[in-house]
């Protein structure tokens, strides 16, 4: 047992990215995240599942942004030894005018 009494504890800190931009035409605005791990992905989320079971859950406004994911496999055994084999890259593509906040936990 512990001192104290507390056996295990835990603790979440989400981050919030903001990005915006004016008047900007369909595709100019890129907003671009480079992941490692196993990657699902949906309408305003995407969750990476890393290889010791910890895990990232991504989240912005469906109507604000739509993402596009390319995956890039890796053949330099140094870079598979820190990240796996292969990259991902999320893109959340936005048009017009707005403000896109993207909240990782």
């Amino acid at each position: 047992m512990s001192r104290g009494g507390v056996l295990t504890w835990g603790r979440a800190a989400p981050v919030e990215i903001e990005d915006g931009w004016a008047d900007v035409r369909e595709g100019a605005v890129l907003l671009r995240h480079v992941l490692a791990g196993e990657f699902e992905l949906g309408e305003g989320w995407a969750v990476i599942a890393g290889p010791d079971g910890t895990g990232l859950r991504l989240t912005w406004d469906p109507a604000l942004a739509t993402a596009q994911l390319e995956h890039r496999g890796l053949t330099d055994p140094l870079l598979r030894d820190s990240w796996g084999e292969q990259l991902h890259r999320l893109s959340l593509a936005a048009a017009g005018s707005g403000k896109l906040v993207l909240r990782a936990e």
